[in-house]
């Protein structure tokens, strides 16, 4: 019998690729009977997975459909879009677009969107001005683009500051630089 690994829901395994495997295995045997789908699919259950495919909600077990999305929302969408974060170099916007194409390929609602790309702005720009729960994406974007130009603004302060400091060590280390050159020796060498 050639059939697809359990599933426990660990966060190291790949929801999608044992959705895959298991739509293959459905395929292969063929299984079209909706009972026969949901009485495999909760026999490949383990651990935790198990435990949360009991407590579904009748509507949500009544059909494989309605059990795969689902499984879908509980264990694909937010593993996909969990590990999202913005890189170092990426603006807020870029960001914003790459986790946007990402929600939609896997139509994930406006919540979820919002929820993966606020916890995966960097540190500096979630913690500058960024409400706690903004309301929708556009409002946690809108607010992360000022936080994003706000601490450009002070990045550019804080470089012309330095700036300053260089400018101001180089010409204490001139005018050093000439009074050594100006000393004669008192002693012959």
């Amino acid at each position: 019998m050639l059939c697809s690994a359990q599933f426990s829901g660990r966060a190291d395994e790949d929801a999608t690729e044992f959705w895959r495997r298991f739509q293959n295995y459905l395929e292969f045997k063929p299984i079209v009977a909706d009972v026969d789908k949901l009485r495999l699919i909760k026999a490949m259950y383990i651990d935790q997975a198990a435990d949360w495919a009991e407590k579904l909600e009748p509507n949500e077990r009544a059909t494989f459909n309605a059990f795969k999305q689902a499984f879908e929302s509980r264990w694909v969408k937010p593993a996909l879009l969990k590990f999202r974060k913005q890189m170092p170099d990426e603006s807020v916007d870029s960001y914003a677009n790459r986790t946007r194409k990402l929600a939609n390929r896997i139509d994930a609602s406006d919540e979820t969107l919002r929820y993966a790309f606020v916890s995966g702005l960097r540190p500096k720009i979630a913690s500058f001005g960024l409400p706690k729960e903004p309301d929708t994406m556009n409002k946690a974007l809108d607010a992360a683009r000022v936080s994003e130009m706000s601490l450009g603004e002070a990045q550019e302060s804080e470089n012309n500051e330095l700036t300053k400091q260089l400018t101001e060590i180089r010409r204490n280390l001139k005018k050093m630089a000439e009074k050594y050159d100006s000393i004669t020796p008192s002693a012959p060498i």
